[in-house]
């Protein structure tokens, strides 16, 4: 798990971590900002594994990075999980729901 985009926790399975870490490998290290989000990203990242009820802890700096506090959401996204506060999934829903329709087209036919 680490740092995720839009300040929540993501969680990917350790195959998944690798092919995403893989990726970012691939892009030109010259590239501040590839530099920039591998450092962000690496230094963020725990391995953890989910005990005999499938609960996993996350870190207090993870927590502290997305509010993590008391009132959570856990979202799947495809091959990662993601883990944000009540308050803020909502507000991203909000201003993310309204334009859903119409992002199809745009993301699926490049």
């Amino acid at each position: 798990m680490t740092k995720g985009q839009e300040r929540c926790v993501v969680i990917w399975t350790n195959s998944q971590f690798e092919l995403y870490a893989e990726s970012l490998r691939t892009r030109s290290q010259n590239n501040e900002k590839v530099r920039a989000f591998t450092r962000v990203f690496f230094s963020s990242a725990f391995d953890d594994v989910a005990d005999k009820q499938g609960r996993v802890t996350i870190p207090a700096p993870l927590r502290q990075w997305a509010g993590l506090d008391r009132d959570l959401v856990v979202v799947g996204a495809d091959t990662r999980i993601e883990i944000w506060d009540l308050v803020a999934w909502n507000q991203y829903l909000a201003v993310q729901e309204p334009g859903f329709a119409t992002l199809d087209e745009e993301i699926s036919h490049p």
